[in-house]
């Protein structure tokens, strides 16, 4: 694997011994979290489970200088790595065993590598497989309140939301759990694309939908479909069409006129697409002329 961090660079990890021979995930901090001592560090598992945890800014590049792996008696794959702040990370994985849920969903701590610090987050009997940070929880300071989705393979997204409790030493500790108040419905069995708008208000998948992503207001209960407000719905539970939309990007704000958002999605055909909505002037979402 290659990394460039200072696009001039460039780094050569070997993690083939920690990942069984096939990467499946790396995880490196975004520019605007405050990740600490961690801003130069990355994360990457594969299929074998353990996470490895490297520090770009050392000369070591065939071994992590942490591994942090679950207590279990099987080897468990990791599907997706992402960053919560500058000490926490979630990994999530698609085994679907009896009994195995803990693994679903999992929170760790730099600061301790023999078992997470949060799991059974996820307790239902699908797989997971793909993550995405809440916007808020990139420019939330010091002490910030995580709070992120959780692509399933149970036609569902789910949240996640970290919360601080003092313990009996007055130190405060961050409890996760899952948002059971509403989840974002309409994927079926597939990993795809997963990304928050830069402010969090939207939630944007791929989908099965051969024309567009799916769309939603983040933070708000599922209700009936074709009475959603400024979004993209997914396609009917069970409904396949041949081709569909893979990933999605948010572009940046600054590039984009006030109040307006911009959605790159990406379709396994190789066709790029970009959405725009105009807050408070349309409804809708509207295909930019000339995507390709």
């Amino acid at each position: 694997m290659i990394l460039c961090p200072s696009g001039s660079t460039n780094n050569l990890l070997n993690a083939s011994v920690l990942c069984g021979g096939l990467l499946r995930c790396a995880a490196i901090p975004s520019i605007r979290q405050s990740v600490g001592h961690h801003r130069a560090s990355v994360l990457i598992s594969g299929r074998s489970g353990p996470i490895g945890l490297w520090d770009l800014r050392s000369g070591e590049r065939t071994h992590p200088q942490c591994v942090f792996s679950h207590p279990c008696r099987y080897s468990t794959p990791t599907s997706d790595l992402l960053w919560l702040t500058d000490t926490h990370f979630s990994s999530t994985s698609d085994l679907v065993d009896r009994d195995v849920c803990d693994v679903s969903v999992a929170v760790w701590d730099t600061r301790f590598k023999n078992r997470p610090i949060s799991h059974q987050i996820y307790q239902e009997r699908w797989g997971c497989v793909r993550m995405a940070l809440h916007g808020s929880s990139k420019n939330a300071g010091p002490n910030p309140e995580p709070r992120f989705a959780v692509q399933t393979h149970g036609n569902a997204i789910v949240e996640v939301y970290g919360a601080h409790k003092s313990s009996n030493n007055s130190s405060i500790r961050t409890q996760y759990r899952m948002e059971k108040r509403w989840r974002y419905e309409g994927h079926d069995a597939h990993p795809l694309g997963l990304a928050y708008s830069s402010d969090g208000r939207f939630l944007a998948s791929g989908s099965w939908e051969p024309n567009g992503p799916a769309i939603w207001s983040s933070g708000k209960s599922t209700i009936p479909r074709g009475q959603q407000i400024a979004c993209i719905t997914p396609a009917e539970r069970g409904h396949r069409y041949g081709t569909m939309v893979t990933d999605v990007v948010w572009i940046p704000s600054p590039v984009m006129q006030r109040n307006q958002y911009g959605l790159i999605a990406v379709q396994d055909t190789g066709a790029v697409f970009v959405y725009t909505y105009q807050s408070l002037a349309q409804r809708t979402w509207t295909l930019t002329d000339g995507a390709r």
